[in-house]
């Protein structure tokens, strides 16, 4: 299935007041064309194309006063041309292992000239990957491996950021009748989900990395309190009653 798409939330949520230069900034327009075939418990595929005008974007660029100084600005794209495509599955391999995939990737244009050698031409072609195993385990134990990969990429106008990956690990087991819940689980096991990147702009080069607390283990405990085998009666209300009566 293919369809022609004006995206008008563009509209709602890309109107922005740039409080450095004091202007307010041209409204983006959006114009798609996707392609989605799937169906149910089968692999989906999803084919997208979008050109932006006005595209709203983040620079990183040197302040007019000092250029030893940068500031992160709102700025509006001349164009922006996106080409992507996705591609997940879920799958049962054995009965007891279950698998998801997701695979992503996409082509980046970002075009704008705003005079004095200020500049933006940049492309990208970036890619990303999802996958979750679970499994069923002796002695009623569940085990779960997770993780995804994200390739490099543009994130605003110019800023071009590195690789970046995680995986997770998750151990489930259920006690005293399936009421008690136990569940042991690891994240970002080897600290890779950080960023680092490089911006070129207008004369300025800039250079950024960060993380965080992503490396983490957490053990929780829950239990399940009542009678599971209880059903919920409906109560009938007054107006239904009513008809009731009428169709006697």
């Amino acid at each position: 299935m293919a369809q022609d798409r004006l995206d008008q939330n563009t509209y709602n949520i890309n109107y922005r007041f740039d409080n450095k230069t004091g202007r307010t900034l041209n409204i983006d327009a959006n114009y798609g064309r996707y392609a989605n075939e799937s169906e149910r418990q089968q692999p989906n595929r999803y084919l997208a194309y979008s050109h932006t005008t006005d595209q709203i974007t983040r620079l990183i660029g040197p302040d007019d006063d000092d250029p030893r100084a940068n500031f992160i600005s709102w700025e509006n794209l001349a164009e922006q041309t996106i080409v992507s495509f996705n591609f997940s599955a879920p799958m049962q391999i054995k009965s007891w292992w279950n698998a998801y995939f997701n695979f992503s990737a996409s082509y980046l244009d970002n075009q704008a000239d705003y005079g004095d050698g200020a500049v933006v031409d940049v492309q990208a072609f970036t890619y990303n990957i999802f996958q979750q195993q679970t499994f069923d385990l002796p002695a009623g134990f569940k085990g779960e491996v997770s993780g995804w990969f994200s390739g490099p990429g543009i994130w605003g106008g110019v800023f071009k950021y590195e690789t970046s990956w995680s995986l997770d690990l998750g151990l489930q087991r259920k006690f005293l009748q399936n009421r008690l819940n136990v569940r042991l689980s690891v994240n970002d096991i080897f600290f890779q989900s950080g960023w680092e990147g490089v911006s070129v702009f207008d004369g300025l080069t800039s250079a950024g990395s960060g993380n965080w607390d992503s490396r983490r283990a957490s053990l929780s405990m829950t239990y399940t309190f009542g009678n599971e085998n209880v059903q919920s009666r409906k109560r009938k209300t007054g107006i239904e009653e009513e008809a009731g009566r009428v169709g006697e």
